[in-house]
């Protein structure tokens, strides 16, 4: 039986480095707060499609985080992942 996942691929939302777009109208700390929430609902949607999964296939629900830096690195210091 093979396993359903649901993937999120993200990178810190370190200031200058993220939603670079968008920095000049939010500033590059605004755009990194805008990065942090907008990931922060992405995994928060995804854990929901998850559990919401159809109980008759109990492979289905598995999130998986792929994350640049990796989740260790101190670019993540202050960013909650559920």
């Amino acid at each position: 039986m093979s396993t359903t996942r649901i993937v999120v691929i993200a990178k810190a939302p370190q200031p200058g480095r993220v939603k670079t777009r968008l920095i000049p109208a939010l500033g590059a700390e605004g755009a990194a707060a805008l990065a942090a929430r907008m990931l922060a609902c992405t995994l928060a949607v995804a854990f929901e499609a998850a559990g919401a999964a159809d109980t008759a296939d109990p492979a289905l629900g598995v999130v998986e985080l792929c994350a640049s830096p990796a989740p260790g690195d101190p670019a993540w210091q202050g960013v909650v992942v559920p």
